[in-house]
């Protein structure tokens, strides 16, 4: 009898671990990466299908203050398994027209929208109004961020018809984006660092997870498997669209890929290779630098900006300002 009611409590024990894991798994946000005001604000975009906050980065103003903000220097220092990089980053911003073109920016799973701050910033110095959605865990229930789509294009639709509408993703985010293109007509997009599988990614993530943290090694692996499981069932998109070969096919011809040949998580060799295998003729870039893992591809350093800027230059809009 005590054997049989040691094992019910492991299970149960275990049945519990996994569903702590899955509600962490759905609103996990990181740290807290940007700590400016720089005349940011956030607001819900809403429609018959629902609401979603979007944070607009256009009205530039110098920190704390209500004078336009001209010019902006970053000093940006990405440190990851001893590989070091750093840079200076310089930002320009002249006044936008009423009719500049928009940029609405997804950020990757695991992130706060203000994570892709200083990319918003660098797409409004290039000319753009950048809008940034609220994070795949940012979003309630959770739904790796695409069950906003259908309110984001009645907004765009709504308010932005007349407007050049690019579309921008990170990591997770591209799976935003070629979800938007089949909803919305944007002119182009932008993935970075594309979400191949979400299975291996969050996989990757937990092995990193209980490599670092303590508390997460007592935890067996099977509760973070469990959980991981429980994530992708309980939420109601279907499994192909977490899957990169999938966004392939749904994604314009006029989009741009960034990637990085050293991320473990979305490398690009193999992000290539699916945009190959489907005969895309897309826009590749991509990185062959040490220090250009994951996280660093969400930054405004200039081996992951300069493709960009030079996808730019192909673009049909007269309003974008030079480097």
């Amino acid at each position: 009898m005590q054997r049989v009611t040691l094992t019910l409590l492991a299970v149960w024990l275990l049945s519990g671990c996994a569903q702590l894991i899955e509600r962490q798994m759905a609103s996990y946000k990181g740290s807290r990466h940007l700590n400016m005001d720089v005349g940011q604000y956030t607001q819900s975009w809403c429609s018959q299908a629902g609401c979603v906050n979007v944070t607009d980065w256009s009205d530039v103003k110098k920190m704390n203050g209500t004078e336009p903000l001209t010019k902006l220097t970053a000093s940006l220092r990405v440190a990851i398994d001893q590989q070091l990089y750093e840079e200076d980053v310089v930002l320009e911003f002249e006044p936008l027209s009423d009719n500049s073109p928009i940029i609405v920016m997804f950020p990757g799973y695991g992130m706060r929208a203000e994570a892709l701050g200083l990319k918003a910033l660098y797409f409004r110095s290039r000319g753009f109004r950048p809008l940034v959605v609220a994070s795949p865990t940012e979003q309630k229930p959770f739904n790796f961020g695409l069950s906003s789509i259908e309110v984001i294009a009645d907004y765009l639709t709504d308010h932005y018809s007349t407007h050049d509408v690019y579309a921008y993703g990170f990591s997770m985010g591209s799976l935003a984006v070629a979800e938007l293109s089949q909803r919305f007509p944007v002119q182009g997009a932008i993935v970075v660092a594309p979400m191949l599988d979400f299975d291996d990614a969050a996989s990757q993530l937990i092995d990193l997870y209980r490599r670092n943290t303590v508390f997460a090694r007592a935890i067996p692996q099977q509760s973070f498997q469990q959980g991981l499981e429980r994530l992708a069932l309980n939420a109601s998109v279907e499994r192909k669209k977490l899957f990169w070969p999938y966004a392939v096919t749904l994604l314009p011809s006029n989009t741009l890929v960034v990637g990085s040949y050293y991320d473990s998580i979305s490398n690009f060799s193999l992000v290539s290779a699916e945009v190959a295998r489907h005969h895309r003729h897309f826009y590749l870039a991509g990185i062959n630098l040490p220090s250009f893992e994951h996280p660093a591809m969400a930054m405004p350093l200039e081996p992951a900006i300069a493709p960009i800027d030079a996808w730019f230059q192909l673009q049909p809009i007269g309003s974008l300002q030079a480097e």
